[in-house]
């Protein structure tokens, strides 16, 4: 094996090592699009839409489905092991307002995130 191949191969299996071990914590998550236009016959008018998670998480997990602490598939006993990640999603909401009124884009910076907690947190 040449130098080029066992750089690759570490590389590869520390690569591996992560992605079986990464966790993710997503948390307080608003994605918003508003459109601010009169309507027409060729346009929809003023609308938003959105989605809002309180959380969000990704974890390793076994094949009962219970979380795996840490997992090293270099061990001979665990290298036909598949992998498997749970996703867990948190109080989603999703939302279109066809006739919208008040955007974003029009609310002062610092009164927004009180205007998307009084009219858009689950």
């Amino acid at each position: 094996m040449s130098g080029v191949e066992a750089d690759n191969e570490i590389e590869m299996t520390y690569t591996e090592m992560i992605v079986d071990n990464i966790k993710v914590h997503l948390s307080n998550i608003h994605i918003r699009i508003e459109n601010k236009e009169e309507k027409t016959a060729s346009s929809i008018g003023n609308f938003s839409l959105g989605m809002t998670l309180d959380s969000c998480d990704v974890i390793t997990v076994d094949e009962s489905g219970d979380p795996v602490k840490f997992i090293d598939r270099r061990q001979k006993e665990l290298q036909s092991t598949s992998l498997h990640k749970k996703l867990e999603l948190h109080n989603l909401g999703m939302y279109f307002h066809t006739a919208e009124e008040t955007f974003l884009i029009d609310c002062p910076i610092d009164q927004r995130e009180k205007y998307i907690e009084e009219n858009y947190c689950l």
